[in-house]
């Protein structure tokens, strides 16, 4: 931005009424919660040059988001409203690193991490070395595929060289890249724009006033930092430059040399500055590596760097930077000597808080009384509705039993006859049609009847009107209901529960036979678990309410109870809780339970419902609903809340209109379900037909037949336009051939200029979907819409020089679909520069249909275009695109199908025939069957199922070929027997037969023999009552002699060094058991484990025990004894003590703790005098001689930690703490005491004021 725009944008940075959006990718700030993303330029308690600091961030959505995927890029902008538009700036480029979705809450989580991780990997090369730094640092960002952002780094950076990096250091990517940058004296980071920074200090021209702190915001420390010199490690030498004393930098950097340690120390030698952390309001502009200015509000000014920041943003935007340095004159106290001081700004931030306390009352107040508007508005609403639907109702059902004259069908049957002949239907396909349509008007009567006999009379329906009327009277009865969302089907928000334990979509046949969900608390566990409402504000103090609920449990739920928390409307904390249920619930039946509670002298609440977990460790589960509190104590049925209520009366409305309009409904679904069971698909169409053109109940009758009344020519079009569908113009919908096999008019168009490089499609034979192939396409939508796309080509079109069979043509795409993520933006168009049709694909198979429309153009073609606007992986199946006004079943393309194939059906006397003839007339199968004899002919017959003949005759005597599953053969006689497997009892054969039994492979159940020599022998399972070996392998292990004990067997691993034990013989205290031996039998390596003979066991390497081991002798150790407690944190060496057992320290005091319980204190002395660390130094105005005076002396006896003293003088450290509090300090057990090193200032203090006194005195005696 330029200078006059930056200059805008700081000063709209530091109002008071800033405005901030975020954005990420396509997501704006309404669907994000929240985001928080941190960076680094050094971290640690030193400025120590080659810091290489991860940035990070995190990124909250308001909504389940499926589409990101791990190490996705997002670019994050937060931008500030300057002068009535957003200035955005970038966050950074980011890496997904984690992805959290929580389906109660309903929100997605990203971890983001920047691309420092890249740099992770161990460090390659293929310079000679020695070689420039820059060298180094560019092939580093070459191998890692990171951009530089500042190539031109330094001079120093062409002068300095790295003579080697060792090979026997294990060193990564990162690692390198920080010694080397740390020799230039900068730092590494990833910049906002993606890219790797190397960079020392920079100035930011930004200061930072008290005005944008926030409270306690500033913590500073009053000592300034600079070092005093470096110390470099360099593996086994020790590199110094600068004073010996003072604050010394340590590295340890073995590329590092005395001519560059020099360069180094005069380079950072000079920076000073104030360690220091600030919460504030964020500059979005600051970045790490920068110094900034920092205003105090009583004027002070510091300039320090900003080695970390962080910004958070929530709506708002704060802001966190800091330098984290320890600072001081002297290693030994540069910590324990800084005192922090905090900067408060009261007056303004307290006037702040007023005036947003005061406009919350104003807008508190104008909500309840709009509250109360909307509510009488409802209830005048649900009963107005009431009566109109009450009035639908009765209208609709006196229209519906009104009888209908059955002239007009008459009348369409004779014309649709006549037309269905006009187009050529044959004359049986006719009859048939004909016959179903006599069907459809019987079931329509059949129907009726059933509807008058069986279904609600028309009485009773008004009756229910009537009923629903009082019911929505009765909703709006009394005061309302205060708990929003009191029925699980209303929805959850202001609910919450025990993490995976709670539920609002499951339902159950107790409540409304499963048709609507309830809030569930489930769990396995024997422990409680809960929901719970947010917190509500609107009750009245001192006054009764009504509590009542639904529900019911099973029976092996422990406990149930239902608490009320009572608190203010300043907080969530319960101030106090009622106990208004407590008893178990039916596990036979949903019942409604009503209690009553007073509100006392609070105005909110929250309500809690438990479940005290499973007896018997299965599912133990409680069902909640219709959740009702009001004012009063009057019993009603559930209400729901008035921010409900609308949609609440909307629902139950239409589930009565369903009541009704349901079984008329079923009239027409019955009559498709009878063209459906039709065996011949061509009947189906036809019946399809009639329905289309007649209607598909009495109530579409009349709507049609005038229509048809008008002329024949009309009604013969009508029936040709649905007539023409049928045919597929997507060839290869089966996927049967390769997509790129351009064959007819079918053809392929994916390449880049088409997809964008988003798109990718293939088939798919693995994710088939009944049966066949898929078209699998892959879409990595980047957010953009710029017509990426896959065409395929239909019949003919202006490409290929055919004639154009869509133009100006109504048409349908239908076909099955499903897709990875839900909502998927799927959208079809015939040809170039037509109308896009969309639908949305879920994660099921579904079917869809899309009315393609396609006008005449002079650039259109006959194509489908298909696009996906979502990231995501579809597959598509049965595809079908086909002129006409409605879809017909799937069929393939007849240039998809060898050669087209025609039915033709025969009836005579006495005959009857089936025939597929192919184009040119002949047979390709066929059933004839005459008075006594079917001949059915075919290339392959088939009989499923058992089949019994009476008698089986081969043609000329024989079976050329005959294939039998399973065949029992009482006998069987045969020259030659080729078989893979005979199955038998017994097979019986000659001697000589036997020698002449010759196989390659024989497999039998069972195989005996007196004595048998096999050369190998392989098997799955081998049982012996003896098995001899003297050499050999099973699986992995080797049987036989050690190579250097032939008398002795062992069982070894195939390397016999890993594993390996003996079988008990030869001299005792010889090796049995031993695991990684090592290399050479002549004696045990560095990491050995084995076990002798005797017993002895042996471990050279390392050993862990996750239990207790039991040692009933003597522990013998040559080294020390480091323990390591995970529980509770703590870890140390063991000291030996014969009565303490533990040692450490807290809050000044070093505890030694009894072996029998208990333990003992001493103080740490860290109490200091030096002149140095005092300021505002004056004369001491104390009169320490009336504190001396008032400091009385007692003589008594002191019983303390089992001992008894006699005291002559001594004083009482109460006494101490009335008038020198500060050496007044309390004993970890309770017992008070005092420090005398605060006592002697006074009694130095009251000596001189003695001094004074007898000096005075002695000048008046004179």
């Amino acid at each position: 931005m330029d200078i006059f725009r930056r200059k805008k944008f700081d000063e709209a940075m530091f109002a008071k009424n800033r405005a901030f959006a975020i954005r990420v990718g396509q997501y704006q700030s309404s669907d994000i919660k929240e985001a928080y993303f941190d960076y680094g330029y050094i971290k640690g308690d030193t400025y120590k040059p080659g810091g290489t600091c991860a940035g990070s961030g995190k990124i909250v959505f308001t909504s389940i988001i499926t589409t990101f995927n791990k190490l996705d890029k997002v670019y994050p902008e937060i931008g500030l409203l300057v002068d009535g538009t957003y200035e955005w700036v970038k966050m950074g480029e980011y890496f997904i690193n984690d992805i959290e979705i929580d389906r109660n809450r309903n929100t997605t989580r990203l971890d983001l991490m920047d691309g420092m991780f890249k740099l992770n990997r161990e460090h390659v090369t293929d310079l000679t070395y020695p070689v420039e730094i820059r060298q180094v640092i560019k092939e580093i960002c070459l191998k890692t595929g990171i951009v530089l952002a500042n190539e031109n780094m330094d001079l120093t950076s062409m002068n300095y060289r790295i003579d080697k990096i060792p090979k026997e250091k294990k060193m990564t990517f990162r690692d390198v890249l920080s010694l080397a940058s740390q020799m230039l004296g900068m730092s590494c980071f990833f910049n906002r724009e993606g890219k790797l920074e190397i960079k020392e200090l920079t100035d930011s021209g930004i200061t930072i006033t008290a005005d944008s702190y926030f409270m306690h915001g500033l913590t500073k420390s009053e000592i300034e930092y600079q070092i005093a010199g470096i110390t470099c490690k360099k593996d086994k030498e020790t590199l110094t430059v600068g004073m010996r004393t003072g604050r010394s930098l340590e590295l340890d950097n073995l590329f590092m040399s005395q001519t560059i340690l020099d360069n180094l120390y005069h380079k950072i030698k000079d920076i000073r500055y104030y360690p220091f952390n600030l919460n504030y309001q964020g500059h979005l502009l600051l970045d790490v590596g920068q110094w900034v200015t920092i205003k105090t509000n009583t004027g002070e000014t510091f300039k320090s760097p900003i080695l970390s920041q962080s910004f958070t943003f929530k709506g708002g935007l704060r802001g966190r930077i800091s330098a984290d340095s320890k600072a001081g004159n002297d290693a030994q106290y540069s910590y324990a000597g800084t005192i922090t001081k905090k900067i408060v700004q009261f007056s303004e931030f307290e006037k702040q808080i007023q005036n947003q306390i005061e406009e919350a009352d104003k807008g508190f107040g104008q909500k309840v009384e709009k509250i109360k508007n909307d509510f009488n508005d409802q209830v005048e609403l649900a009963k107005a509705r009431a009566e109109e639907v009450k009035r639908e109702l009765s209208d609709t059902i006196d229209q519906r039993f009104n009888s209908f004259n059955n002239g007009p069908l008459q009348e369409a049957k004779r014309r649709a006859d006549e037309a269905l002949r006009n187009v050529g239907a044959s004359s049986l396909l006719a009859q048939e049609a004909k016959q179903i349509s006599e069907r459809a008007k019987a079931d329509i009567a059949t129907l009726r009847q059933n509807i008058s006999n069986d279904y609600v009379a028309k009485s009773q329906h008004v009756e229910d009107v009537r009923g629903l009327t009082r019911r929505f009277e009765e909703i709006n009865l009394g005061s309302p209901n205060l708990i929003i969302n009191g029925a699980a089907e209303l929805g959850d928000k202001n609910w919450g529960g025990t993490n995976g334990k709670w539920f609002t979509n499951r339902t159950h046949g107790f409540y409304k036979n499963s048709s609507a969900p309830l809030f569930t608390i489930d769990t396995k566990e024997a422990g409680l678990c809960y929901i719970q409402t947010g917190r509500y504000n609107q009750l009245k103090k001192n006054t009764d309410y009504t509590l009542s609920f639904t529900g019911f449990m099973s029976r092996n739920v422990s406990g149930f109870r239902v608490l009320v928390g009572l608190l203010s409307n300043k907080d969530n904390v319960w101030k106090r809780t009622l106990g208004v249920f407590n008893q178990r619930l039916s596990p036979e039946q949903a019942e409604r339970f009503t209690v009553q509670f007073n509100s006392g002298d609070y105005d909110g609440f929250s309500l809690r419902f438990d479940n005290f977990g499973s007896t018997d460790g299965q599912s133990a589960t409680v069902w909640i609903t219709e959740i009702d509190v009001y004012e009063g104590t009057l019993k009603r049925a559930y209400q729901p809340a008035p921010e409900n209520n609308q949609n609440y009366a909307d629902a139950k409305i239409s589930e009565y209109r369903t009541t009704v309009d349901g079984r008329f409904a079923n009239i027409a679904s019955q009559i498709a379900g009878k063209a459906n069971q039709t065996d011949f698909q061509r009947v189906q169409e036809t019946s399809k037909l009639y329905e289309r053109i007649i209607g598909r109940s009495e109530s579409d009758i009349a709507d049609k037949v005038a229509r048809m009344a008008l002329t024949n020519q009309l009604f013969q079009v009508e029936v040709a336009k649905a007539s023409a569908g049928g045919r597929n113009l997507f060839l290869n919908s089966l996927f049967k051939r390769d997509l790129r096999d351009k064959y007819s008019t079918y053809k392929l168009f994916d390449d880049t200029s088409q997809t964008k490089g988003q798109l990718s499609v293939s088939i798919d034979s693995e994710n088939q979907f009944r049966g066949v192939n898929t078209l699998k396409i892959v879409s990595t939508f980047n957010g953009k819409t710029d017509n990426q796309k896959i065409t395929f080509s239909l019949g003919g079109n202006s490409r290929t020089g055919r004639v154009d069979e869509l133009k100006n043509k109504s048409a349908r795409f239908s076909f099955w679909a499903k897709s990875t993520v839900n909502n998927t933006n799927f959208q079809a168009r015939a040809g170039y520069r037509n109308t896009v049709q969309g639908v949305l694909l879920t994660t099921d198979w579904k079917f869809y249909d899309i009315e393609l429309i396609k006008k005449e153009n002079s650039n259109a073609t006959s194509e489908l275009i298909l696009h996906i606007f979502s990231n995501a992986t579809v597959w598509i199946a049965f595809p079908k695109v086909e002129i006409g006004t409605e879809s017909t079943p799937f069929s393939e393309a007849p240039e998809d199908i060898d050669e087209a194939i025609r039915t033709v059906q025969n009836q005579l006397t006495g005959s009857w025939a089936v025939q597929n003839l192919t184009s040119a007339g002949s047979i390709v199968s066929q059933i004839n069957a005459t008075n006594n004899q079917i001949l059915i002919e075919a290339e392959k017959i088939r009989l499923k199922g058992k089949t019994l003949l009476d008698e089986l005759t081969a043609i000329q005597g024989y079976f050329k070929r005959l294939f039998v599953g399973e065949g029992n053969f009482a006998k069987l006689n045969a020259e030659i027997i080729g078989s893979r497997t005979i199955t038998a009892d017994k097979l019986i054969m000659d001697q000589a037969m036997a020698r002449m039994f010759v196989s390659s492979d024989i497999f039998t159940d069972t195989l005996a023999a007196k004595e048998a020599f096999i050369n190998k022998l392989r098997s799955v399972v081998v049982s012996a009552t003896l098995l001899e070996g003297y050499k050999g392998r099973i699986g992995g292990f080797q049987i036989g002699t050690h190579d250097k004990d032939p008398s002795t067997y062992w069982l070894t691993g195939q390397n016999q060094f890993y594993v390996g034990m003996s079988n008990g013989a030869g001299n005792w205290g010889k090796t049995a058991l031993w695991v990684n031996w090592g290399t050479t039998w002549d004696a045990p390596g560095n990491y050995a484990w084995f076990v002798k003979e005797s017993g002895e066991m042996f471990c050279y390497n390392r050993a862990y025990f996750w239990n207790t081991p039991v040692i009933n002798g003597d522990l013998r150790v040559t080294g020390d004894i480091y323990y390591n407690n995970k529980n509770s944190g703590k870890s140390g060496y063991w000291i030996y003590s014969p009565q303490y057992k533990q040692i450490f320290s807290d809050n000044g005091y070093m505890y030694f703790v009894w072996s029998g319980g208990g333990s003992s204190w001493v103080p740490l002395n860290k109490e200091i005098s030096d002149r140095r660390y005092k300021h505002n130094i004056e004369d001491s105005a104390v009169s320490a001689l009336d504190v001396i005076e008032n400091l009385k002396t007692y003589s008594y006896r002191k019983e303390y930690d089992g001992k008894i003293e006699d005291i002559s003088c001594g004083i009482m450290a109460q006494d101490v703490q009335k008038y020198i509090p500060e050496a007044f300090y309390e004993n970890p057990d309770g017992a008070y005491s005092y420090r005398t090193f605060e006592l002697v200032p006074y009694l130095i203090k009251a000596i001189q004021e003695l001094n004074q006194k007898i000096e005075k005195m002695e000048k008046i005696v004179a």
